[in-house]
C-alpha cells in the first residue's frame, strides 16, 4: 500500500498493522504539460491542474508548488482519477496533470512534456499491512508471508531481466517501458529509522491540509517492520 492510503485508514480507525517495507521510489510521480508555454511550475500559476485529492499525486503537486514559492490556491486545483487526469491532460482541458508510474511514460509519449521539479521531492515508501486480527492470531502466518517476500525478492535482484519480463507479461506493458519503472524504485522488506520519518512527514502533510481527521502512532502500528 502507498503510505498515504495506510496512514489515512489507520486514522479513520480501520485495524490494521504495518508489517513490512515493500518498495521505496525514487520517481513516482510527474506534472506534465501538452502547453508549449508552460515550461516551470511558475508557469501554473492561475491555471488548472488535475490530479487526485489526498493521495500522492496532490501532495507531489502541493510540495511542487511550494518549491515555486506557490501554494495550491494559487491554481485552480480539480480532483480527478488517475485515467480522467490522463485523458483531460492530453485533450487540453487541463493545462497540466499529475500522473504516476507508467501513465508518465505514456503521456510523454503521446506528446507531453514533463514540468521540472527538484529532485527527491518525494520519497515515498510502499508498506506491507495486515489486519490487527490475523497479526495477533496468526503471526507465525504474518512472518511466513516475510520470509516468502525475502525469497521472491532475492529471486528479483538474482534475475532482474526475468522479472521485468513476467511483469510486462502481467501488466500487459512494453518491456522497455517496465525497465523505466524498475529503475524507479528499489526493494527492500523492512523499514528503517528514515522510512518512519518518511511517513511521519505524509502525515504531517495530510494533517496540515485538513485531509486526515487525527495523527496517529506509527510506530506503534508496526509489527516487527523496522530493523533493530
Amino acid at each position: 500500500m502507498n503510505p498515504i492510503s495506510v496512514i489515512l485508514a489507520l486514522a479513520n480507525g480501520n485495524p490494521m498493522k504495518i508489517v513490512a517495507s515493500f518498495a521505496r521510489n525514487s520517481r513516482l510521480a510527474a506534472i506534465l504539460s501538452v502547453d508549449p508555454a508552460i515550461r516551470t511550475i511558475a508557469d501554473l500559476k492561475g491555471r488548472t491542474v488535475g490530479g487526485l485529492k489526498g493521495a500522492l499525486p496532490h501532495q507531489y503537486l502541493i510540495k511542487a508548488l511550494q518549491s515555486a514559492g506557490l501554494d495550491i490556491g494559487d491554481v485552480t486545483f480539480l480532483d480527478m482519477d488517475l485515467a480522467p487526469t490522463y485523458a483531460a491532460l492530453l485533450s487540453g482541458r487541463i493545462a497540466a496533470g499529475v500522473l504516476v508510474a507508467d501513465l508518465i511514460l505514456a503521456a510523454q509519449q503521446a506528446g507531453a512534456h514533463e514540468i521540472p521539479t527538484p529532485p527527491r521531492l518525494i520519497e515515498p515508501v510502499n508498506v506491507v499491512c495486515a489486519r490487527t486480527a490475523l497479526v495477533e492470531q496468526r503471526p507465525d502466518l504474518v512472518r511466513l508471508y516475510k520470509s516468502v517476500q525475502r525469497e521472491a525478492m532475492a529471486i528479483v535482484a538474482a534475475d532482474p531481466e526475468a522479472a521485468i519480463r513476467l511483469g510486462c507479461t502481467v501488466n500487459g506493458l512494453d518491456p522497455a517501458v517496465g525497465r523505466e519503472l524498475f529503475s524507479w524504485q528499489s526493494f527492500e522488506t523492512v523499514l528503517t529509522p528514515a522510512d518512519l520519518l518518511s511517513l511521519q512527514r505524509d502525515m504531517a502533510f495530510l494533517i496540515d491540509n485538513k485531509l486526515c481527521p487525527r495523527p496517529v502512532d506509527l510506530r506503534a502500528a508496526m509489527f516487527e517492520a523496522m530493523t533493530p
